[in-house]
């Protein structure tokens, strides 16, 4: 089904550039899955490492608050200086008892030292909320071009995370391969 208003009527999934349509695919894959669940946690070198649930855009402060009964303008009133950001989300969340997997994903640009800066102050306030002794680490998700920069420029701004690329997933998730080599694809605008 291909529309008219797009060039050579395609389909809304072939030119959307929107990370959070490519980890949709991702989470449904991982959730439906458990062979995929554990297949992901192979690339993330986490393998057989007990039980894991996935989160997909996961707001995490105001939602683990609310769980506890308290609002994130409430808690940032009574912590000024421990303020947590209102609408932090993350692309996608692995979590186990003992350690918590934040996943962010890039398709049509590459991470930034900003971004960075950002995970790390997420690594002081998730141990504050939950515990200091929850293990805590990252896994990027980029296009492969992007590879060699990561590692070459920005890696050492974040210990504890691992790089995966569209391109790695695709191959691994034959299901939604052409979803995934698309994200990998993508070039910036």
């Amino acid at each position: 089904m291909g529309l008219s208003y797009f060039i050579d009527k395609e389909n809304w999934s072939n030119i959307t550039r929107e990370e959070r349509f490519f980890c949709s695919y991702l989470y449904h894959t991982l959730i439906s899955n458990r062979p995929c669940l554990e297949k992901f946690l192979n690339l993330l070198g986490k393998a057989g490492e007990g039980t894991w649930e996935v989160g997909y855009e996961v707001c995490f402060y105001r939602d683990i608050l609310f769980s506890r009964g308290v609002k994130i303008k409430e808690y940032n009133k009574s912590n000024p200086h421990k303020k947590l950001p209102q609408k932090r989300t993350f692309d996608l969340c692995l979590f186990s008892e003992n350690e918590i997997i934040i996943i962010e994903a890039k398709c049509n640009e590459n991470f930034n030292k900003r971004q960075y800066d950002a995970l790390l102050d997420d690594t002081k306030h998730i141990k504050e909320i939950v515990n200091d002794k929850i293990k805590l680490n990252y896994a990027l998700i980029i296009r492969s071009e992007y590879e060699e920069i990561i590692k070459k420029n920005l890696q050492h701004l974040l210990i504890n995370s691992t790089r995966i690329t569209w391109k790695q997933i695709a191959d691994n998730f034959t299901i939604y391969s052409e979803i995934f080599n698309r994200a990998d694809n993508l070039r910036a605008i």
